[in-house]
This record gives C-alpha cells, structure tokens and sequence, in this order.
C-alpha cells in the first residue's frame, strides 16, 4: 500500500496489485478487494495432498484473515479460489 511496487506508486484498497508469486510450492497469492469481498487466487505448482495439501491451505486462511483484518477492513467475508497444478498422492 505504501508503494512499494514496480511502478513506486501507493495503492489503496481497490487495487489489483497485491501479488505475490515464487518458484517455492506456494507459487501465487493474489489478493484482490472488491466491495465487502476479499478475494484470493492462489496457486500450488506442487504439493503432497496427504502430507502438506491442509498446512498450506490453513496458511493460506490465516493470511486472508490477517491481511484482512489489517488492511482491507472493510471486507466483510473472504473467498478463496485455490489451483493444484501438481498434486502428489502416495
């Protein structure tokens, strides 16, 4: 929100900027605010469904939660839409 950004611009709550992306088993999180709705896309390149599939997923509701809380308080539910590009089963 401050700007620290590509582009060194502020963002306030309606942006579409809050991305975050990596080469690690969490490849991307993308927050996107809209209304009373905060929206998160996430993407896992690849995890072991039995063993890790529910600690990133309870990762992934405790960071909605808390950004939530802190930056977009006036979302009132939040909706996760969660992709598994490479799912291991053993």
């Amino acid at each position: 929100m401050s700007g620290i950004n590509p582009y060194q611009k502020p963002q306030d709550s309606s942006s579409r900027r809050f991305y975050y992306s990596s080469d690690t088993c969490i490849s991307s999180i993308h927050l996107m605010p809209r209304d009373d709705v905060l929206r998160c896309n996430a993407v896992f390149r690849s995890t072991n469904v039995q063993d890790n599939s529910s600690i990133d997923i309870e990762f992934l509701v405790f960071l909605i939660k808390t950004l939530g809380a802190k930056y977009f308080f006036n979302c009132k539910t939040y909706n996760l839409n969660l992709r598994i590009n490479s799912g291991h089963i053993i």
